[in-house]
């Protein structure tokens, strides 16, 4: 038997931008989400034909994390393309780790205290791209961004499955504007890279 508690959550985004000629300045913010389930498992199991053992659990787990995280970006148009720049805030520091906790409330059965512990920093994730107008019909789309884990790997304890590493991303796009019942449309073809 089981009772499910979920607790979604609900979180403001909020931006202002500023255009002066050729460039435009942006801020947002983005308040932390996340979405945490608790249950209550209660019952018996069947160790052998004879013998079974009552069990009696609360049970949380992490199910979905969103850092609060503040941008503040800018770009350039010039004559045939446009320099975008970015500069992201993540605050990590209320993560948990996606482990499905057990808090024995009665019963046999014990659950484990043998949580993985994890030591967490607020990361910046520096980001910088260009598109490019080929001619009148091609775009050619660069970009790079570098993202350092907000995990130190260095100290992980007891048992777990976080994995996480720092990278370095870059991407490389295409885009072929064509008129389709007089609505000009764009087919785009991109690739990204992560070095790990």
């Amino acid at each position: 038997k089981m009772s499910f508690n979920a607790k979604p959550s609900v979180g403001i985004v909020a931006s202002i931008s500023r255009k002066h000629e050729n460039q435009t300045s942006y801020f947002t913010f983005q308040q932390e989400m996340k979405s945490k389930l608790e249950n209550r498992a209660t019952g018996e199991t069947e160790i052998a034909s004879n013998t079974s053992f009552q069990f009696d659990f609360d049970v949380a787990a992490l199910l979905y994390y969103d850092p609060m995280t503040l941008r503040l970006g800018h770009q350039v148009e010039f004559e045939n393309s446009t320099l975008f720049l970015s500069l992201e805030y993540q605050q990590w520091e209320n993560f948990e780790a996606p482990t499905m906790k057990l808090k024995k409330l009665g019963g046999t059965i014990n659950g484990t205290d043998d949580y993985e512990e994890l030591k967490l920093k607020n990361i910046f994730i520096p980001k910088i791209g260009i598109v490019k107008n080929i001619n009148e019909k091609w775009i050619g789309k660069l970009g790079y961004f570098y993202r350092q884990s907000p995990i130190y790997t260095n100290n992980l304890k007891n048992s777990g499955n976080t994995i996480d590493v720092d990278k370095h991303v870059g991407s490389l796009g295409l885009a072929h504007l064509f008129k389709f019942h007089e609505k000009i449309l764009t087919l785009d073809l991109a690739y990204q890279a992560h070095l790990l």
